[in-house]
């Protein structure tokens, strides 16, 4: 079996990941999500895997400020095979930009219902600070 391969988050990912994410609410919000990821081409880091020569998922981080960043995840269907290996990307791609920038602190958002993401938040160390105010999204942090 072999690991997955890690290269630099281009915006021509985003159109990839829009058609075949694991989270179907990421189609009913495709333009948005499209516009998102040509800012995180400029604005990175974000990084996407490849499994065998595919895209599995692509994560990022969004700096807020000096020290602290919002983790950004999507992951395509075609994981299926390589969940474990997906989870290590993530867990890899989130220390790189953690190391690479020094932050602090770093934040994701759930949206609820989601119980996958929530699951993999909390393996990578994110812990529930509740849902947020308003919205039908979950704050997680990770120090």
């Amino acid at each position: 079996m072999s690991g997955i391969y890690i290269r630099e988050f281009e915006a021509a990912d985003g159109l990839v990941l829009a058609g075949e994410a694991v989270d179907e609410g990421l189609a009913e919000h495709r333009d948005r999500w499209l516009e998102f990821a040509a800012s995180n081409e400029r604005n990175g880091p974000a990084y996407t895997g490849f499994h065998n020569g595919v895209m599995v998922g692509a994560a990022g981080a969004v700096v807020n400020s000096s020290n602290v960043a919002t983790l950004w995840v999507v992951f395509s269907t075609k994981i299926d095979g390589c969940k474990k290996e997906a989870f290590r990307m993530v867990r890899d791609m989130t220390k790189l930009f953690c190391d690479a920038c020094q932050f602090r602190k770093v934040r994701a958002i759930s949206r609820v219902g989601f119980d996958k993401s929530q699951r993999l938040l909390e393996h990578l160390g994110f812990v529930n600070h509740g849902r947020i105010k308003n919205t039908e999204f979950y704050l997680y942090i990770r120090r």
